[in-house]
């Protein structure tokens, strides 16, 4: 005969809606991650793009420069907006790479040695 007190995996009511809020939580915490590294996505778009724009910029500054149009500090500033925009672009990439292990760990994927495509 069954007892009063269903139990799932040997636990009563009490443990049972312990192992499903953890659950729940899991679950809500996969789809934030997921959705969170596709707008890390769109924002390392932005970046890449405004890296391409600084390189562009700094390849006219010094066509400038080299016709005497403008000083050094013209094209010193150009490079620092570069570097500027590399490390932030590279700031993201490095983000995005450990939210996707995390994802990829909460998901049951292998982590190591993952390359995004």
């Amino acid at each position: 005969m069954i007892s009063q007190k269903a139990t799932f995996f040997g636990l009563s009511g009490t443990g049972k809606a312990a192992i499903f809020s953890v659950a729940g939580a899991l679950k809500e915490k996969v789809r934030s991650t997921y959705h969170d590294l596709r707008a890390l996505e769109e924002q390392e778009a932005a970046l890449e793009a405004a890296v391409q724009t600084a390189q562009d910029a700094l390849r006219v500054v010094e066509a400038q420069y080299k016709v005497g149009l403008v000083g050094r500090d013209k094209v010193r500033a150009a490079e620092a907006a570069l570097a500027e925009a590399q490390a932030n672009l590279y700031s993201l990439k490095g983000q995005h790479a450990a939210l996707l292990a995390a994802w990829r760990y909460r998901t049951g994927h292998p982590v190591i040695g993952l390359t995004r495509s």
